[in-house]
């Protein structure tokens, strides 16, 4: 609009010479104007994005009670309900109103009557099976819920009661690096002590950010989870990364989110994003260029991702499996943890 007023020094209609430093200043007036209106239609997508998203969650509640849930499905049925409340932990410490905090945590509150049960309490019965595939879910859920300021000392005293086993090297030694790695962050925020330390786990040979892969050989989300945890969830810095580490960070980084934007897999972007937030790269055109693609792809109904093949496909070997409550859900998850620290 200013660009039609302004006409050879002059104002139109207004017989008033412009200096020409004053030009400067008019012209980044325009550019920080037409910056912010931007960003501010970013922000107002993002919102609306966020409430789709939220009806979306509200329409799969009925399939993440840990204990209803069809054990034969298949399906890691504790971390469903992670990935569940997580996302309002998201919204809830990214959100600067008492009013929405409320609502987040009600949000929570509506769905956590299973883990103040025996039967969600389960692992002393369990198979090592069963242990093994939800066991750091388990800690996640009780490390959310003490975030959110709910009563866990039911919580950990049992996780009191499986920490020998938990923290055993047969355990440890039987799991993927990252899934150590949110053992120790878990435990450590709930406050108990043993099992590997971040050193000895950044040591271990499998440790992408110690090694450097090219990127041809580099598992993606391998990586983006070394990010989450070694970076405490963003609240530290890389734990034991040398500068040599974050150099091949930033610089793998950056060539990671086109590659997952072309791709098109919201999941990926999402949480390459994340890790953009979470080792100081904002200021780049690839964390804009993530932001607009995760906002461009939302699906109708809330969710992000597409598992409509897999959907068909299931019900023919699996029909008990939920790709609503495993598939969709996750995406969606880390599509609204990315966005929303984006837009805090």
């Amino acid at each position: 609009m200013l660009f039609g007023h302004l006409k050879r020094g002059k104002i139109e209609n207004k017989n008033i010479a412009v200096k020409p430093g004053v030009w400067l200043l008019i012209i980044v007036f325009m550019l920080t104007a037409c910056s912010r209106e931007a960003k501010d239609s970013r922000k107002d997508k993002f919102e609306t994005a966020k409430a789709n998203g939220i009806e979306f969650l509200d329409s799969i509640k009925v399939y993440i009670n840990p204990i209803t849930m069809n054990k034969d499905s298949k399906m890691n049925y504790k971390k469903h309900l992670v990935e569940y409340i997580s996302t309002y932990l998201t919204f809830y410490e990214t959100s600067h109103s008492t009013k929405e905090k409320t609502l987040y945590k009600r949000k929570v509150e509506e769905v956590i009557a299973p883990v103040y049960t025996s039967e969600y309490h389960n692992f002393a019965n369990s198979s090592l099976e069963e242990f093994k595939d939800n066991v750091v879910s388990y800690l996640n859920a009780g490390r959310i819920l003490q975030k959110l300021g709910f009563d866990t000392k039911m919580y950990k005293e049992k996780i009191g009661e499986i920490l020998p086993l938990i923290i055993s090297k047969e355990h440890q030694n039987a799991r993927k690096l990252t899934n150590n790695m949110a053992i120790r962050l878990h435990l450590d925020e709930l406050g108990f002590k043993g099992g590997y330390s971040y050193m000895e786990l950044y040591q271990n040979p499998e440790c992408i950010v110690r090694t450097h892969p090219n990127i041809e050989g580099l598992n993606m989300y391998s990586l983006t989870h070394e990010i989450f945890y070694l970076t405490n969830y963003g609240t530290t810095g890389v734990k034991c990364a040398t500068s040599s580490d974050l150099s091949y960070l930033k610089e793998i980084f950056l060539k990671l989110v086109p590659k997952g934007i072309e791709m098109n897999n919201p999941d990926l972007v999402a949480e390459l994003l994340v890790c953009l937030h979470y080792i100081g790269l904002k200021n780049t055109k690839q964390y804009n260029e993530a932001i607009d693609y995760l906002l461009s792809c939302q699906n109708l109904d809330g969710s992000w991702g597409n598992y409509e093949k897999l959907k068909k496909e299931v019900e023919n070997f699996n029909p008990a499996y939920i790709v609503e409550a495993s598939q969709y859900l996750h995406t969606t998850h880390v599509a609204l943890w990315a966005l929303s620290l984006a837009f805090d």
